[in-house]
């Protein structure tokens, strides 16, 4: 069984590569809050190994629309006589996860498709005389090197389950690893065995409107965290400690307020 959590600095983001190799595309991605350097290249390589995905594929920022989405072959074209589609990188990512690099830079198209995918599975394309539906089904790896006033795109953060941040951290922080990939396996066997009681989605949801959020989105990322978490712990049940880290890493980032601050609700 999986040790219980280190009071190390290091220790959530271990958790987070741990736990986004176990639930892929149904808990959208990471925010990754870091500046480039070797802390963060350690903890993508810790995700591309515990989801045996090496490498993880990389959209770069300044992606043009046209390798992002696909368009039309032109040889395949010319050679059967009529539009044939081509399948761009987010198709070509399909089932895997992604790295969109530099995410405070990303365009508002490359936004919109990136969201667009993370909520279908899928993405539609309309152009070059095509229009076609190509399956998308990612989890994202949103790193963002930007300042709170320049980070990435509202929209894109929300439909990411977890967020972490790595800004502090040294190459000293740095721990021992966590997790093997054969706990990763065992984990998977359990998930879809693991519930929340009714008191741990209530309080989830009381500690999400505490903190100011207004989306249902942080909330449902934390309740398959939680589970998630016990499932790596090798534990029958969903203990104090998972909906703890669920706290630390899906709503916590996101607070607009502290609890105290919170209005009172109407008489």
């Amino acid at each position: 069984m999986v040790a219980a959590d280190t009071p190390s600095p290091w220790a959530d983001a271990e958790w987070a590569a741990a736990l986004i190799a176990l639930t892929g595309e149904t808990l959208g991605g990471v925010h990754l809050r870091s500046p480039t350097g070797p802390v963060r290249d350690y903890w993508l390589e810790r995700v591309a190994n515990l989801s045996k995905q090496d490498p993880i594929r990389k959209i770069p920022a300044n992606i043009p629309e046209g390798r992002l989405l696909g368009g039309i072959d032109l040889g395949a074209t010319l050679q059967h006589g009529k539009p044939i589609a081509e399948t761009g990188m987010l198709g070509e990512c399909h089932g895997h996860i992604v790295i969109a690099a530099m995410a405070e830079r990303l365009s508002r198209n490359t936004v919109h498709h990136l969201c667009s995918a993370l909520d279908h599975g899928a993405i539609m394309v309309a152009r070059d005389g095509i229009e076609a539906q190509t399956p998308a089904r990612i989890a994202l790896i949103a790193t963002d090197e930007g300042t709170e006033d320049e980070g990435a795109h509202a929209a894109l953060v929300d439909r990411l389950g977890i967020t972490l941040d790595m800004t502090t951290l040294g190459i000293h922080d740095v721990d021992n690893e966590i997790f093997r990939l054969h706990e990763i396996e065992r984990a998977m066997e359990m998930l879809d065995s693991m519930t929340l009681s009714e008191e741990q989605l209530t309080a989830l949801a009381t500690l999400a409107t505490s903190l100011g959020i207004d989306s249902p989105r942080p909330t449902l990322a934390a309740a398959k965290v939680a589970r998630a978490s016990a499932a790596l712990r090798q534990s029958d049940t969903v203990e104090e400690e998972d909906v703890m880290r669920a706290l630390r890493l899906c709503l916590i980032p996101r607070a607009r307020q502290l609890p105290e601050m919170a209005e009172p609700p109407p008489e």
